[in-house]
């Protein structure tokens, strides 16, 4: 089996839904169109499906979209490409939109993040919110962390190593069953405070927040997380 094949049967347990998450995503987002975007399995469109919100999810893995189908029939889950975002949802716009488990940095650089950036703001009703997570770069490089804790469950154990290569990240993840060890290695951009701020007010963003924990806690230079919660 490949790498993101093992990770799609086993996310569930991995990234288990955090309430705090959802909590702050509600009391953010008052509006009811929302869209999440690099959605995984669905887990927080459910959520908010759940809440009353009306939820569109997107994702680039087919995989991961097939088990949200397989779990809510009522929220619209599509595989797209955050990079061409209009391809996936037209002119559609939505009162709020969250992106987190660090997945804008899987994009190759300022550019490219900058472009996502746009094209949310450009898919948002006047006063919608985008939230963002990330782990924070601006720790990893100042303290030059190898890596972020393990995460153990009862039939896996997700292993997360960073390897320093010029300006990206290396990140090498293990996943060890019962049986079995799958390894992979991607490239991420370790995008930090000072380029998060400067691309949000670029694109038009007026106002924004930053926490360093879902649980609102105020973000610094020693927080686990960057999150922000920016409005158009």
């Amino acid at each position: 089996m490949k790498f993101y094949d093992v990770l799609s049967e086993y996310y569930d347990d991995i990234f288990k839904l955090n309430q705090n998450t959802v909590d702050m995503i509600l009391e953010n987002i008052k509006g009811k169109k929302v869209l999440d975007l690099a959605c995984g399995t669905g887990n927080y469109s459910i959520a908010l499906d759940a809440a009353g919100k009306k939820v569109t999810g997107i994702d680039l893995d087919s995989i991961m979209i097939e088990k949200a189908k397989k779990k809510n029939h009522n929220i619209l889950f599509k595989q797209g490409n955050m990079l061409s975002l209009a391809e996936s949802i037209g002119e559609e716009k939505f009162d709020g939109v969250f992106c987190i488990g660090n997945s804008i940095v899987h994009l190759n650089n300022l550019y490219e993040i900058g472009k996502v950036f746009q094209d949310v703001y450009n898919h948002l009703n006047v006063g919608g919110k985008f939230i963002v997570q990330i782990i924070n770069y601006d720790r990893i490089l100042g303290e030059n962390i190898k890596g972020l804790p393990s995460i153990k469950t009862d039939d896996v154990i997700f292993n997360r190593h960073y390897i320093l290569k010029e300006n990206k990240i290396i990140f090498r993840g293990e996943i060890e069953t019962k049986e079995e060890k799958f390894i992979n290695e991607v490239e991420l951009f370790p995008l930090l405070r000072k380029d998060t701020e400067i691309i949000l007010e670029k694109v038009g963003f007026k106002d924004f927040e930053l926490y360093g924990a879902f649980n609102g806690e105020e973000y610094n230079k020693g927080s686990f997380n960057l999150i922000v919660c920016a409005t158009k």
